[in-house]
């Protein structure tokens, strides 16, 4: 999908983000502020957010020197959901359908991006959130595809999205192998260090690679670009029996994909929200031809 207006606000709001991460003064990111402005001034009406924010964070680099401005955010993420973990587990493996709840929490562990900040419970919100989810309209949700899919399938890609999000997915993996061990999983981390996503480091620091096999989409971008994707990832992205693309970064980066591709997110912003007709924080599982309100 490409850009809205309504994302080029959202950069300029990047930006203080990147103030609070590095402690930038007044001066620092005035002038951060006026090179992501600039750079919006010539901004192609084509173009993603996920690839526009490569320019955005490359101008941050180059303004600050720090190629991985989030690292303690990401770290962050990561400990809570480790935290979380004996209890997650516990509660897949109470539930009725354990792959199914192992589904919806990868995709509610998205929440922890604003645990990090410190203002939220994060277990309290998931538990809400997946109450929420037992309401929602089931045009959201494909799950029944999903699992038919995932069933016929034994070469599946899961292009991931961002730390702490990933102890979920990875608990998600597991799950789904205890129930059909032949499954192959590979696991698409960025190119490097763009916002909170991960990376290789950040996969394996949490034990992906014990359920995965790791690859790089060979792109620094919140969202796998596939014009600008390494050989081996759009390979594999063709080649494997099905995709779960995590996050929303990766649903604007790869809507309009010419293949099947289950999109597992949050609706985190107004501008998806409207894309997709649905109410912003409704929890998404959606199959590649989705229409909504394109």
């Amino acid at each position: 999908m490409n850009w809205f207006p309504e994302c080029g606000p959202c950069f300029l709001r990047q930006v203080l983000t990147v103030r609070r991460y590095l402690a930038l003064n007044d001066t620092q990111t005035k002038s951060l502020m006026k090179s992501v402005a600039c750079l919006l001034c010539s901004i192609k009406d084509d173009i993603s957010p996920p690839e526009f924010a490569m320019d955005v964070y490359a101008k941050v680099e180059e303004l600050t020197g720090q190629d991985d401005p989030y690292r303690t955010g990401k770290e962050e993420s990561n400990r809570i959901a480790l935290d979380m973990v004996p209890l997650i587990q516990e509660r897949i493996k109470s539930a009725l359908d354990p792959v199914k709840e192992s589904i919806l929490l990868s995709i509610a562990g998205n929440i922890i991006d604003f645990g990090v900040t410190g203002d939220i419970d994060v277990l309290r919100e998931l538990n809400q959130i997946l109450r929420e989810e037992k309401k929602s309209d089931a045009r959201f949700f494909q799950i029944d595809e999903f699992l038919i899919r995932l069933h016929n399938s034994k070469r599946i890609l899961v292009i991931g999205d961002n730390c702490g999000e990933i102890v979920f997915d990875k608990i998600m993996i597991e799950t789904i192998k205890e129930q059909w061990p032949d499954k192959k999983f590979i696991f698409a981390v960025r190119g490097g260090p763009i916002i909170n996503d991960v990376t290789y480091d950040d996969a394996v620091k949490v034990g992906l690679d014990r359920v995965a096999n790791i690859i790089s989409t060979g792109v620094q971008s919140p969202g796998a670009v596939l014009s600008r994707a390494s050989k081996e990832f759009v390979s594999e992205f063709y080649k494997a029996d099905m995709v779960i693309s995590k996050g929303q970064g990766n649903f604007e980066a790869l809507s309009d994909v010419d293949r099947e591709v289950f999109f597992l997110f949050m609706a985190k912003c107004d501008v998806i929200a409207k894309f997709v007709g649905c109410p912003k924080g409704t929890i998404l599982l959606l199959k590649s031809g989705f229409k909504g309100n394109k």
